[in-house]
């Protein structure tokens, strides 16, 4: 019995779980059971909102910013593994522009501080309404749109930038962006295709 109890010991210490995760919210999940915590605790602890880390563990924030992660590894005195790392950057990175980030749009602590693209989703993760940020950056963006009537859940309800400091490059994205998803960013004029 206490031979079975040591092995299962070292099977676990050779697979480190740690470095076999995805997203960064299984990360989370893991981590958080391993030291009993509860996501009010990691709230309280880190001065995020519980709503921001609920939407990180249930994967609703998929690619978290820098600063948030750090708040939250910085707290838990623990970071995800090499490989979890990996597998995140490969998800969320456009090569040679740059990594895709989110924030909730419903809390201005998360607002990015960054030019760049963004684009807000509503509760089926559907786009509806892509916007640029080069004179500005995305949180000033995001307060303006704060006071549009249909700037509140369902209809907002996450947002994902990309960091571009190349005003003419993040123009261009955006524009194609628009052109792309068509009328399922109901919410653009501007750029948008003409139907008829």
């Amino acid at each position: 019995m206490a031979k079975q109890k040591t092995l299962s010991k070292n099977i676990q210490k050779k697979s480190n779980p740690k470095e076999e995760f995805q997203f960064y919210g299984d990360w989370l999940i893991y981590i958080l059971a391993e030291k009993e915590m509860s996501v009010p605790d990691l709230a309280a602890g880190t001065g995020l909102s519980a709503t921001a880390i609920y939407k990180i563990r249930d994967k609703i924030t998929s690619n978290p910013q820098n600063q948030t992660k750090e708040l939250i590894e910085k707290f838990l005195k623990s970071s995800p593994g090499t490989k979890t790392k990996t597998n995140i950057h490969k998800a969320s990175t456009v090569e040679g522009i740059g990594e895709l980030q989110d924030f909730d749009p419903n809390d201005p602590s998360t607002y990015p501080a960054q030019f760049g693209v963004y684009v807000f989703y509503d509760s089926f993760d559907r786009p509806v309404y892509i916007g640029s940020a080069v004179k500005q950056t995305i949180a000033t963006r995001t307060k303006q749109h704060k006071d549009i009537f249909w700037f509140k859940p369902p209809i907002v309800a996450k947002a994902r930038f990309l960091s571009v400091d190349d005003e003419q490059l993040a123009k261009k994205i955006e524009k194609s962006l628009i052109g792309f998803f068509g009328s399922y960013n109901f919410l653009n004029k501007k750029n948008a295709p003409k139907r008829g």
